[in-house]
């Protein structure tokens, strides 16, 4: 299971699964997975190789969920369109 795919599956979870959500969504885990502010860095570095890159990958879905569902009643509605 990919790390866009754990993300995914706390967006569907709690907000409602609209383009601009996702969008929303995955460029806070990004950011959160890029900067590794704490407790995501401090996980990364207690934890030894791949233990401690997936387990700081999982910590930043968490937290990008978390933010995101506190901010997405403000964020508007942005279809995902259908193909």
């Amino acid at each position: 299971m990919t790390t866009s795919a754990r993300l995914d599956g706390w967006l569907i979870a709690f907000v409602s699964p609209t383009a601009l959500n996702y969008l929303v969504g995955f460029a806070l885990f990004r950011l959160l997975d890029i900067t590794k502010p704490p407790p995501i860095g401090t996980i990364d570095q207690k934890f030894p190789g791949a233990a401690g890159t997936l387990f700081d990958d999982v910590v930043a879905g968490i937290a990008a969920a978390a933010i995101l569902f506190g901010i997405s009643p403000f964020l508007g509605e942005l279809p995902i369109p259908s193909l």
